[in-house]
Parts: structure tokens; C-alpha cells; sequence
């Protein structure tokens, strides 16, 4: 695009926060038709790779406005999610402008609003688990131990869009190798530390996004065996995340004298997940709850 005198031009491409940003934009910038500077913003849209160029100072941008949120209406929140997982890697550090997360209770709220679109802005979600800052005294009573393994706590179970927990490690605790249901998983650190280790997902590269969601039954399903592709410390305060096309991971607690509890966000939900041995043998583990909204469960309603 050309700049001349007395134009701004700013150019968006699949950044979806910026998409997001743009569309407040619109509506804000029209005061700066008064001072005679035109503004061109030019739209991409991830859902139907459809480009479009506005200029906002006219009434098109009505128009066009009311035809994104058409089109935002009619998407599928948990395939664009699933999809979402294909290209997606995560934010380093929070967005420059993006909303200060100040309490717990202030995270899930924001949370919530994000997933009441059916174009969820991941990363939104993304830079407001980056933006909450660890407070014991917020989360302490979610946090529920057990002697012998880490516990799942339910937080908050986001209208069934999202499930938000607290996960407690004793000493030396940690998981099973596994994936994540073709789902986004965002772990933030509370308290302590915890250890990533990574693993390349056998046989995934190649699959079809149908294949990539079909459930396969238990057994052999590759002669190798795990390979190991990397390993993370993370400390307070620190996000990780992870989908099934990153990979598969084991996080452990590394302390055999310290406890460690961390946040962690699920979307779409998801009740099971597939566990892998290192002889790639993989079988599907049921997703539990030790606890709900602070209280134990019972192991019915788990």
C-alpha cells in the first residue's frame, strides 16, 4: 500500500489479537476524520482467508463490520479451537497493550468473556494467563494435595467452553507421558517449580485434521520408542504451553522437599487424553477431579 501525506496506513495479517483490535479501531478512529487524516486498515480473516482493505472514514466499515460478526457467529468455537492448534505456538511475555489481569477472580472473569465469542482470541487467553500474577492467598483454597500422586482441582469450569485448574505436586510428583486432545494447555506456575520434558507425538506429521481427531484403540502403534525433543524448567509466574501438534509431554515436580502447584487452562475441554509408554504403547486415561470449586469429590462424580 502507498503512504501519502496525510495517510496512516496499518496493515494486519494473522495476528488474532490485532484482528480483534482492529475492529475496536473502526469505530474509535472516526475522530480522526475531523483532522483530516484518513485511515486504511487491512483485514484478514483466518476463518475464510478472506482479505479485505477499508478505508474507516466511510460508511463501509458498517458494512463490513456487520459481515465479520455474521461470520464470527456462524464459526464452530470447538472445531476453530481444534484448528486453531495447527498453527498456534504461544506469546513469550504479555501483550504490549493488552487488559492487566489483577486477582484470580479477575482472570476467570476476563476468561469467560473471551469464550463468549465463538472466535475465541487465543491469544487473549494466552496473554492473560501471562498477566496474572500468583497470590496464595486467592488460590490456596483450591489447592488440594494428596500423599501418593498430583491432584487435578477444579477451578472453574467455563460454561463447558473451557476448564481452568489447579494442579498440586508433592514431592517428586509427576505425570504420564500424554497428549492433550487435539486441545490448547496453557500451565502457569503458582508456587515452585516444575520440569517439561517434551516428546515428538509418533505418527503425527502427515495425518489429516480427521485423522487427527478420531480416537484410535489401545495398543502398539509405532516398533520406536519415545523420542525426547527438549526440556523446560518453569518457575513462578512462568506459562508454558503446549498442543498435540508441539507434541506429547511429562511435567514432573524435580523438589523431593518442596511442593509445587500450578494453573492450568484447557480448551476446548476434554475427558480423556492418551497416555504413552516409552515403547509407544498408548492407552486412553479417563480425565478426573480430586476436587470442585474447593471441595473434595466423591469417586462417583469425579
Amino acid at each position: 500500500m502507498s503512504r501519502n501525506r496525510g495517510v496512516r496506513s496499518v496493515e494486519f495479517l494473522q495476528s488474532e489479537v490485532e484482528r480483534v483490535r482492529l475492529l475496536e479501531a473502526i469505530q474509535s478512529s472516526r475522530t480522526a476524520s475531523n483532522q483530516n487524516i484518513h485511515i486504511y486498515i487491512y483485514i484478514y480473516l483466518p476463518i475464510t482467508s478472506d482479505h479485505r482493505l477499508y478505508n474507516v472514514n466511510q460508511s463501509k466499515p458498517k458494512m463490513a463490520l456487520s459481515k465479520i460478526d455474521s461470520e464470527i457467529e456462524q464459526v464452530d468455537q470447538e472445531k476453530y479451537l481444534r484448528q486453531a492448534t495447527s498453527y498456534y505456538q504461544a506469546l513469550e511475555k504479555p501483550l504490549k497493550y493488552g487488559p492487566a489481569v489483577d486477582t484470580l477472580t479477575d482472570l476467570v472473569a476476563a476468561l469467560h468473556r473471551e469464550f463468549e465469542s465463538n472466535y475465541v482470541n487465543i491469544e487473549m487467553v494466552n496473554h492473560l494467563m501471562l498477566t496474572y500474577k500468583s497470590n496464595p492467598r486467592e488460590w490456596r483454597k483450591y489447592a488440594k494435595f494428596d500423599r501418593y500422586s498430583y491432584t487435578r482441582n477444579l477451578v472453574d469450569a467455563g460454561n463447558g467452553k473451557f476448564n481452568l485448574l489447579i494442579l498440586c505436586w508433592g514431592e517428586g510428583h509427576g505425570s504420564s507421558v500424554h497428549d492433550h486432545a487435539d486441545s490448547h494447555c496453557f500451565m502457569k506456575m503458582l508456587k515452585g517449580d516444575l520440569r517439561e520434558k517434551r516428546y515428538e507425538y509418533p505418527n503425527r506429521s502427515g495425518r489429516d485434521t480427521a485423522a487427527r481427531h478420531s480416537h484410535h484403540p489401545d495398543g502398539e502403534i509405532d516398533s520406536r520408542e519415545l523420542v525426547e525433543i527438549g526440556e523446560t524448567p518453569i518457575a513462578v509466574n512462568d506459562v508454558a504451553y503446549i498442543n498435540d501438534n508441539l507434541g506429547l509431554h511429562r511435567v514432573e515436580n524435580p523438589s523431593h522437599s518442596d511442593t509445587s502447584v500450578s494453573l492450568h487452562l484447557y480448551c476446548p475441554p476434554f475427558d480423556t487424553c492418551s497416555v504413552f509408554q516409552d515403547s509407544l504403547k498408548k492407552t486412553t486415561a479417563k480425565v478426573t477431579f480430586w476436587s470442585k470449586y474447593g471441595v473434595r469429590t466423591k469417586q462417583n462424580e469425579q
